[in-house]
């Protein structure tokens, strides 16, 4: 299983990062690599909200089904892959800091092996890991520009 795990301060509130991120529209909008977010469930997101999304990882399409398997409405949230090709947990944290708030992005994601190949994990997960952060600088900076 890698491990991905990425941090950055946004100089904005938690209550502002989490009512963009919220919005399943602003997710394409931050993240290079998603081609679609959409909220399944009507209502606020709380634990057990369905999103599908379709990703790119490696030059590779992935369509996805995943659910919030655990939810703060102040300090974290955490999605599931429940329908796709590679099984992850995503985990955001937000906790504030003197300049704003730190943003924690941490993913835990199956071999990619059934995927991309036996030998594809460490490529893969290095790439993914560079996505990662590139969409954290985005959101900061999208969200540092709001102000």
């Amino acid at each position: 299983m890698a491990t991905i795990e990425e941090s950055i301060v946004i100089g904005r509130s938690r209550e502002d990062i989490r009512t963009f991120l919220r919005d399943p529209g602003n997710q394409p909008v931050w993240q290079s690599n998603m081609d679609k977010f959409a909220k399944l469930d009507e209502g606020d997101p709380k634990k057990g909200t369905r999103y599908l999304g379709i990703s790119r990882v490696a030059g590779r399409r992935v369509e996805w089904t995943a659910e919030i398997s655990e939810w703060d409405d102040v300090e974290f949230y955490e999605l599931r892959a429940i329908e796709s090709p590679v099984g992850w947990t995503l985990r955001f944290d937000f906790e504030e800091v003197a300049d704003g708030t730190r943003v924690t992005m941490h993913q835990e994601l199956a071999p990619f092996e059934r995927y991309f190949g036996k030998l594809a994990d460490p490529l893969v997960t290095r790439m993914y890991s560079r996505d990662v952060k590139g969409n954290l600088e985005k959101l900061k900076d999208i969200l540092e520009s709001e102000l």
